[in-house]
């Protein structure tokens, strides 16, 4: 069932995200540690195959997606957020687990509530729609949709049971699911929203670098 339908069945749902701005450390940690209880079980049910896993090499899809949105609503600017980026080093492949989620229609940060009670929700995940995703990825577009610092992503990959290095390695390719869902979802906005398109897209790759040098 769409976790949207039952929500009404749900009393004080607040998102995460502003659960977490507003709590304090022993309130973070319980709020982090329960999403990724969450997390970790949904990682796990979703496993289509294991075994040697090549790490993504997002960055020239990356570069091309930048390119398109930079074109279509007149932001230059857009075209030099790769720059700095780098794909993971190749040679040793990855021990690891290939999904199939809906995290490139389940992202956002939106998806995830806090009911009255402190449960943590995710909506959406169960969708039909989807496709190829690791549990280093899950993890590393958590972190980036609700500004995780670099310790407390470490914390939500070690819940699941993931090395934290490798949901770093992930980060570009987490950058491009955000940047692929404007390419689909967005065709025409005003100035205002050209404005606002940049500075999330900007947000989101300030906050690699931050999260990168801070590991």
């Amino acid at each position: 069932m769409d976790g949207y339908r039952i929500t009404r069945h749900l009393s004080g749902l607040a998102s995460l995200s502003e659960r977490l701005a507003r709590a304090d450390a022993v309130g973070r940690t319980i709020l982090l540690d329960r999403a990724a209880t969450r997390l970790a079980a949904w990682v796990n049910g979703c496993v289509v195959a294991s075994g040697h896993v090549d790490p993504p090499r997002p960055l020239h899809v990356l570069r091309a997606r930048l390119a398109l949105l930079a074109e279509r609503f007149d932001l230059p600017d857009l075209r030099d957020l790769a720059d700095g980026l780098r794909d993971p080093a190749g040679g040793k492949p990855r021990d690891g687990r290939i999904l199939h989620t809906a995290l490139r229609y389940a992202h956002g940060n939106w998806h995830w509530q806090v009911d009255g009670a402190g449960a943590v929700h995710r909506f959406q995940p169960e969708t039909s729609w989807g496709g190829p995703s690791s549990p280093e990825l899950e993890i590393a577009s958590f972190a980036m949709e609700h500004v995780l610092d670099a310790g407390d992503m470490t914390r939500v990959a070690r819940h699941c049971g993931v090395c934290p290095e490798f949901v770093t390695d992930d980060l570009a390719a987490a950058l491009l699911v955000a940047v692929e869902a404007v390419c689909r979802g967005v065709r025409r906005t005003d100035a205002a929203g050209r404005e606002r398109l940049l500075a999330d897209i900007t947000a989101r790759r300030e906050w690699i670098t931050m999260v990168t040098t801070a590991a």
